[in-house]
């Protein structure tokens, strides 16, 4: 049992967002598919797989941050980086870190305040029986994942440091050293 769990923790961990991002992406494929097909080999167009789409594509967005984070692939101005020891980059990683944590704290927040706003408003999606407040639920879901993966990745730059300064170096060459 214990294998088990581990193995789906390790699954959730390594693929969840790949996995919800391809899934939207293949989807997102059908649908465009699906219209293009409907509009000009039968002239009978399906307006809510435009309106679908774009959704899923925000979903997608949203929930892939995270992974962003969690590879290291999310936009990073690397200059200052670059002047320091890789003992330093470290350290600065973590400062890096710790900022982006509070920046996603604040657009959780933010977002669940916009989400509360829209649910109270019982608003619709135009072509789809769907709530918008089911839509606007990606943002502090987005950030949520941001945040947790933050804190993974500084608790892995934590363990780095206190391998010591040779280790660090190396961990470094084998990133490339930038």
């Amino acid at each position: 049992m214990k294998k088990s769990v581990k193995k789906v923790i390790q699954w959730v961990d390594d693929k969840l967002e790949v996995f919800i991002g391809a899934v939207f992406l293949a989807l997102m494929v059908v649908f465009t598919t699906l219209q293009i097909v409907g509009r000009y080999l039968f002239s009978t167009p399906f307006p809510w797989t435009e309106e679908m789409t774009r959704y899923m594509f925000v979903w997608m967005v949203f929930i892939s941050i995270g992974y962003a984070v969690k590879t290291g692939e999310h936009i990073r101005i690397t200059f200052v980086r670059s002047l320091l020891r890789p003992g330093l980059r470290l350290y600065l990683d973590i400062l890096c870190n710790i900022l982006c944590f509070g920046f996603s704290v604040i657009c959780m927040i933010e977002g669940y305040k916009l989400l509360s706003i829209i649910r109270q408003g019982g608003q619709t999606a135009v072509s789809l029986p769907i709530p918008m407040w089911l839509l606007y639920l990606v943002m502090p879901l987005g950030f949520l994942l941001v945040c947790l993966r933050l804190v993974q990745c500084t608790v892995k730059i934590a363990g780095q440091i206190r391998q010591g300064g040779i280790e660090a170096d190396k961990i470094e060459e084998e990133k490339g050293g930038a």
